[in-house]
């Protein structure tokens, strides 16, 4: 305890403050002893609790310490694996990298395969890029095309026009045939464009239709040329079944048999075998026939005409059979030989004559009588053929209705063939010797003079369509010479083929076509009389799409807004008014109904009876149909209010509105109509027919959309057949 405290210390010592220190007095004291080892005893605790709570330390760092080990091993897993992630990447994304360059030159190939002229266009009209057909076909490399105008080559407007009109629509797709004139013809081709680049860029295809259009109007050529000839043949022409019953027949048929027209001859004859042959035999015989043969020519019968008369005929038929060789029906023709049984009748009892009489003759007079005939029947049969030829010929030439002129370099007429076609341009006038500007109008003279030429210089046949004035042409004709399309009164249509000849000449032939030119006319005035009618009918995309493919068309909408209205109490009315008068009531109505739908964008569905239905929203979609259904709803019950029944009372209307998805397209094939399905359209129907007369009762999911740019009152809570309860609105303003 000496080296502890210095000797100054020493005497403020006290055994009390100051336990450590064991004096006399202490040893001397049982209690101050007792005090020390207490002192002690609180001190070892002391120590003791200190050393715990550094156990206590050092096991929490211990802990720390395996936990910092633990998360390291994890960290450092982690990064293992995520370096190993990343190399697969890294790897992956090579792969893709490798991918995409054989994708990229795979379409490369496959645009170069493609049959047609492939190009890249951007919004403002420019070109992209272009395949290496496109750039062949104009016989330019393909960078020549980029950054230029796509009209640059003006080849055709109507691609210009399409392209622009493309970009300006919604439409992500479209499609259009158009005409464009490459290496100084005309082509025809079927353009298909699709966007892409969220619509600031769009690549085309087009596939030259021309030799298909071609094909198609000689086939529409070659089927009106068979009518015809089935109509007027003389011959009697038929398909029939294997029992006995005509499936088609021509009117020359139904003439032979007695009968006005083919289908009264169908009607009436339900057995062949038994209404038509005398001898019912000669079907069975047929029929055998046909069995072996497949086909049978010149098989004579007696047959009944419609008043029961009698009369030869010759059939020339064949069996038509499937790809599996199952009979089909058989078809021929049929002559009437009467004339001609007869006359072998009256020839053959004249030959029996004739035999008595050379028998009753000498063997001289037999032989120089068998050298006559023979030098008769010869003569005959030359004559014969004389008249055949003659008839063929003039047939020829009564058939033929083309004009053909032969002119030399300067334009001038050196020789003409009128044929059987007459002159409509000044018919008196000689041509032969004058040149086209003394003979034509200067517009069809320059026309001529320019297409002599492009067939001398080219060495290759010119096709041209052109018209000439009726009569005579006047000077002061401001027009020169040049007519309107739809002038048939005033001007005949000619279509010619311009041939070159020696000695610098053309061949002119040209075919009056305006009757054809006339036809067409009329069939496209149709055609768009038809089309304003379908649209009537039909959305204009619908329309399109059926007349692509006349199949069942149904798409699917995720949100339409669908309208029901209907008269107040117009069904009692109807009862008291004339139907004329009631008709011409409900068109006024509804034809206002239609403007409003048209001034809002809202597609007319249909009318039932006094029920009026339209849909917002489709075909083409709009973010707001709700709110223009909203507003023609207010708008229609405004209307009807100008509208007054006989009382004097205005009408009132019940309106209901719900909107939801919807199934909407055209069904069936026969008279079409665009109609929607779905639960949205059942809850619109409700929401009408339980509303209040001048009400316009609308769903939550109406009310929730438009609560914020209408005024509505909440209705409350309505029991709707096949839903149960429903909280409804009143649509106010």
């Amino acid at each position: 305890m000496s080296e502890r405290f210095p000797s100054s210390e020493k005497s403020s010592l006290n055994p009390v403050t100051h336990p450590n220190v064991i004096t006399t007095e202490m040893l001397q004291s049982p209690e101050a002893m007792r005090q020390e080892i207490e002192a002690l005893r609180q001190q070892v605790q002391q120590l003791q609790a200190e050393a715990g709570d550094r156990n206590c330390q050092l096991e929490k760092l211990s802990h720390q310490k395996a936990n910092i080990d633990q998360r390291f091993q994890e960290q450092t897993a982690a990064l293992r694996e995520s370096n190993d992630t990343l190399i697969e990447e890294v790897v992956e994304r090579q792969q893709v990298e490798e991918a995409l360059r054989a994708a990229k030159d795979q379409l490369q190939a496959i645009l170069e395969a493609v049959p047609g002229i492939v190009s890249w266009i951007s919004a403002d009209l420019r070109y992209l890029g272009v395949n290496q057909h496109l750039a062949k076909t104009f016989g330019m490399p393909p960078e020549a095309f980029l950054g230029q105008d796509i009209g640059f080559l003006d080849t055709s407007q109507e691609f210009i026009s399409f392209v622009r009109d493309f970009f300006a629509s919604p439409q992500p797709e479209g499609r259009c045939e158009i005409d464009a004139t490459v290496g100084g013809r005309g082509r025809s081709f079927l353009i298909v464009a699709q966007k892409y680049n969220q619509g600031k860029a769009a690549f085309t295809v087009g596939i030259d239709i021309t030799e298909r259009n071609q094909a198609e109007e000689g086939l529409r050529q070659a089927e009106a040329k068979y009518r015809n000839i089935f109509e007027n043949i003389v011959e009697g022409i038929f398909q029939s079944t294997v029992d006995g019953r005509y499936l088609s027949a021509n009117p020359a048929l139904a003439n032979i048999y007695g009968y006005e027209s083919a289908e009264e001859m169908m009607l009436h004859i339900t057995s062949i075998k038994q209404q038509l042959y005398v001898k019912t035999g000669r079907r069975e015989e047929f029929v055998r026939i046909m069995k072996v043969h497949d086909v049978v020519v010149g098989f004579e019968s007696e047959v009944y005409r419609k008043d029961g008369t009698r009369i030869w005929i010759s059939e020339n038929a064949r069996a038509v059979r499937d790809d599996s060789g199952s009979l089909l029906y058989y078809e021929g023709t049929v002559q009437d030989i009467s004339a001609r049984k007869h006359a072998e009748i009256a020839l053959q009892h004249a030959n029996e004559e004739l035999e008595q009489r050379v028998l009753r003759r000498t063997a001289a007079l037999t032989d120089t009588n068998r050298q006559l005939l023979a030098e008769i029947h010869e003569r005959h049969r030359m004559e014969e053929a004389l008249r055949d030829s003659e008839a063929e010929l003039r047939a020829l030439f009564a058939a033929m209705t083309d004009v053909i002129t032969v002119f030399d370099s300067e334009g001038r007429y050196l020789n003409m063939v009128a044929t059987n076609s007459a002159l409509l341009y000044r018919p008196e006038q000689e041509r032969v010797g004058r040149t086209v500007y003394q003979v034509l109008p200067p517009y069809q003279a320059n026309l001529f003079m320019r297409t002599i030429h492009r067939a001398l210089n080219t060495k290759q046949p010119v096709r041209l369509e052109y018209n000439l004035p009726v009569g005579d042409w006047h000077q002061n004709d401001k027009s020169g010479g040049n007519a309107a399309a739809d002038d048939f009164e005033n001007t005949a249509w000619y279509a010619a083929i311009i041939s070159p000849m020696p000695d610098n000449r053309v061949i002119w032939v040209a075919r009056d076509i305006t009757e054809r030119r006339r036809t067409d006319w009329a069939l496209q005035a149709e055609q768009q009389k038809s089309e304003r009618l379908l649209l009537n009918i039909l959305p204009r995309s619908i329309a399109e799409e059926l007349k692509q493919n006349p199949s069942s068309i149904a798409y699917r909408f995720e949100e339409a807004t669908i309208l029901f209205a209907d008269i107040v109490n117009f069904t009692g009315l109807s009862a008291s008014m004339p139907p004329t008068a009631l008709v011409d009531l409900l068109n006024e109505i509804f034809s206002t109904f239609d403007q409003l739908a048209s001034q809002y964008g809202i597609e007319k569905i249909k009318t039932l009876g006094d029920a009026y239905m339209v849909v917002g929203g489709l075909p083409d979609p709009d973010p707001d149909h709700p709110e223009a259904v909203a507003a023609m709803a207010l708008e229609m019950r405004q209307a009807i209010a100008q509208f007054q029944r006989a009382d004097g009372h205005p009408f009132k209307l019940r309106i209901g509105i719900d909107m939801g998805p919807v199934v909407a397209g055209v069904i069936g094939i026969r008279k079409f109509s665009y109609d929607l399905w779905g639960n949205a359209v059942n809850v619109a129907s409700r929401m009408e027919s339980q509303g209040i007369a001048g009400k316009i009762q609308v769903t939550a999911a109406v009310y929730e959309r438009l609560k914020n740019q209408y005024r509505f009152e909440q209705r409350g809570e309505i029991k709707v057949k096949g839903r149960g309860l429903m909280t409804t609105y009143w649509l106010m303003a």
